[in-house]
């Protein structure tokens, strides 16, 4: 395959013959997708040699939710909590 034709990723990791963890900085294969010593998911080699941080869905999600949750206290204000409590104190009540 020509150069021109190679991917981005193909020619970052190029130059490289290993990529370090993010979290651990172990050495690993530039085919690895978990670390050997930490056990964390890694993803392609960047330009600095490091492997990329994976997405954290469950992460973020879970941030959005608080940020919901909070924007929602602030709207409807304590009514809105009372009505949660009660809701959750009749249901595990019965």
């Amino acid at each position: 395959m020509s150069e021109t034709g190679m991917r981005e990723i193909d020619r970052e990791s190029a130059f490289y013959t290993f990529k370090r963890c993010p979290y651990c900085y172990t050495h690993l294969k530039l085919a690895a997708d978990h670390c050997v010593e930490c056990r964390k998911k890694v993803g392609p080699v960047d330009k600095l040699g490091l492997a990329r941080k994976p997405f954290n869905t469950k992460a973020y999600t879970a941030a959005l939710l608080w940020i919901a949750l909070i924007a929602l206290y602030i709207w409807k204000g304590i009514d809105f909590w009372q009505a949660i409590q009660s809701f959750i104190w009749n249901y595990f009540k019965n």
